[in-house]
């Protein structure tokens, strides 16, 4: 069965999104979250796009939250959410993060 992975916000930051892409699995479903693509780009990667929440929910939430918008210098995993904003075309060495919904399993790639 294939894994699914949630990509976080991109900031245009198209070739960091091919590296990225490029470490996880062939066979992956990929979900973007909340940033769209350039029209000009090839969505073909992409089942669809995760709607966006920006802030952690509360801890009642009877949903898991995958979220971003705001950058952190890290993932940070809450017991119903993930913020996987890691800040990816904001700086000198932020990243753009993978979450695979299976494993729980974190993939990074450094931004230059």
């Amino acid at each position: 069965m294939s894994k699914h992975y949630v990509i976080g916000d991109i900031h245009g930051e198209y070739q960091t999104l091919l590296a990225l892409v490029a470490k996880l699995p062939k066979e992956a479903n990929l979900i973007v979250e909340k940033y769209w693509l350039f029209k000009d780009r090839d969505p073909a990667y992409f089942a669809f796009h995760a709607m966006n929440n920006r802030y952690e929910p509360s801890s009642m939430s009877p949903i898991f939250n995958i979220f971003g918008h705001v950058p952190r210098d890290e993932v940070i995993f809450g017991e119903n959410f993930i913020s996987l904003d890691t800040g990816c075309g904001r700086g000198a060495d932020r990243s753009l993060s993978a979450y695979c919904v299976e494993t729980k399993e974190v993939l990074s790639v450094v931004t230059h």
